[in-house]
């Protein structure tokens, strides 16, 4: 049931970025990447205030064992009270902020920011109570239905009528609005505000806990944003941002699936550490053996990506992307290890484990801005691979499993990305096709090298029921049927 639900959630990710895929072939034609650059330190200012006004009240609603209609009526009322005053002091420190992150932009987009601060903080809520009633599809449904209504009857006419950034910061204003009516439409629950002692308590003794790691969380995979902005500017913000997006795509599938599905699945099964085990193993297994190859046949088709979707004016940014998808499956393991950690309520953990990362990226993005871009591409990677293998003992550790079980996964990541970028780069350098075709020559290449290695056993786990080719698709292939099955 759980894998059903996983790939259904994951089919529905896929459309999602599928659909924002097709926006970006678009707009990043129409913009500039500087105009890239301010919108990317928007999103990052107001999601970071968004931290700070959730305070961790909705991840508690997934989490706890049991809640009452007066639990959910005290965490929307803490939430909005905070957002209320986080707003404020939003709105009065903005032109500080601007300034600090070298965007001057900033001054003029208080109020569009606070509405999508707001938007957020009610519709967390809402989301919660989704997920927890393991609804995760529909909250996908509608940030797909609000982002296509943001984009289509806003920001699209809207750049065509020469409005530049602002373009996209309404956009983002509308989706937040569609987004929050659609959740309180799928999840109605009492808006009259409530406050009981023992209600708040309750939520605040794990909610701090919650909002502490996601802030720091955040940070960590933000920081290398803030450091581009202050020290490069708007303008190689905004080639990193659109590279760094184009990277998180694949990700983003497992984001979803492991926020959304495997969060709320675990957390009801928090004390059964035999099915916590089988999850977790088959969890980064499968993330290695399907992000690892595919994070080196990106990695090696950096340049012919970026013509794709951004065209030829973004060529800056290819290097960039080829050394933020090399690291991929890192990003992506780190996200399936919190989910774990977040879901047996071990908060103190996953801050400690997010605060070391945000120490890593940051000192790593900090001497690497003096080598431009790739050097902060590099830090960042390099704090993610080294983050990723001690959060895997500390793992281990946990569901009582030797450490180097997970460790060797980790560190066979390396070879198995390599064993796809390598190939992959030296024939492509050695050919002069269009990209496209050059794009079609990789993906045979790969299929290739992922034949041989699955007939060697060498992309197979001990604990797996295949061991040839002709195994490893059928078997995939059904999980696949399964979920459509299940998604219907």
């Amino acid at each position: 049931m759980l894998q059903k639900k996983i790939i259904s959630i994951a089919g529905l990710a896929l459309v999602e970025k599928a659909i924002k895929l097709f926006f970006l072939l678009f707009l990043s034609r129409l913009l500039e990447p500087w105009e890239f650059g301010v919108v990317a330190a928007a999103s990052v200012v107001v999601y970071f205030a968004d931290m700070f006004a959730n305070l961790g009240f909705a991840a508690c609603l997934i989490q706890l064992e049991k809640i009452s209609k007066e639990t959910v009526r005290v965490a929307l009322t803490l939430t909005m009270a905070v957002v209320s005053l986080i707003s404020v002091c939003f709105y009065w420190t903005l032109p500080q902020v601007s300034v600090w992150v070298g965007v001057p932009e900033l001054q003029s987009m208080g109020g569009a920011l606070i509405v999508i601060l707001i938007a957020r903080g009610f519709s967390s809520v809402s989301g919660a109570l989704l997920q927890r009633d393991m609804k995760a599809s529909l909250l996908m449904r509608s940030s797909i239905v609000s982002y296509l209504v943001g984009m289509l009857l806003v920001a699209g006419p809207m750049i065509y009528s020469g409005y530049g950034f602002w373009s996209l910061i309404y956009g983002m204003v509308v989706e937040s609005l569609v987004h929050t009516v659609i959740c309180y439409c799928a999840a109605r629950h009492s808006i009259i505000p409530l406050l009981r002692k023992s209600e708040i308590e309750k939520l605040l003794g794990k909610g701090f806990g919650f909002f502490i790691t996601r802030t720091i969380n955040y940070l960590a995979l933000n920081v290398d944003y803030v450091i581009v902005s202050k020290y490069l500017g708007a303008h190689f913000l905004g080639l990193y941002s659109r590279a760094y997006r184009v990277m998180e795509y694949p990700s983003y599938v497992y984001m979803v699936a492991a926020d959304r599905v495997l969060f709320p699945a675990m957390a009801k099964k928090q004390t059964d550490q035999n099915y916590l085990q089988k999850t977790m193993l088959k969890g980064i297994f499968w993330t290695f053996a399907l992000a690892a190859p595919l994070s080196g046949i990106l990695a090696a088709n950096g340049e012919n990506i970026i013509r794709l979707l951004l065209g030829p004016t973004w060529l800056e940014a290819a290097s960039v992307l080829s050394i933020l998808c090399a690291f991929g499956s890192y990003r992506i393991s780190y996200m399936i290890l919190n989910t774990y950690v977040r879901s047996v309520g071990k908060v103190s953990i996953s801050s400690q484990h997010s605060l070391f990362l945000l120490f890593a990226v940051t000192v790593c993005c900090y001497f690497g801005v003096e080598y431009g871009l790739n050097g902060v591409a590099w830090g960042a990677g390099v704090a993610l691979l080294v983050h990723g293998c001690l959060y895997s003992v500390r793992v281990a550790i946990m569901l009582n499993l030797p450490w180097y079980r997970f460790l060797r996964i980790f560190i066979i990541g390396i070879p198995a990305t390599l064993a796809f970028y390598l190939p992959n780069y030296y024939l492509l350098d050695f050919l002069e096709f269009h990209f496209f075709l050059e794009l079609l020559v990789s993906g045979i290449l790969s299929m290739v090298i992922a034949v041989i290695l699955v007939e060697l056993n060498l992309l197979c786990s001990p604990e797996s029921k295949f061991r040839h080719f002709h195994e490893f698709v059928l078997q995939f292939s059904e999980s696949f049927r399964l979920g459509q099955k299940a998604a219907k």
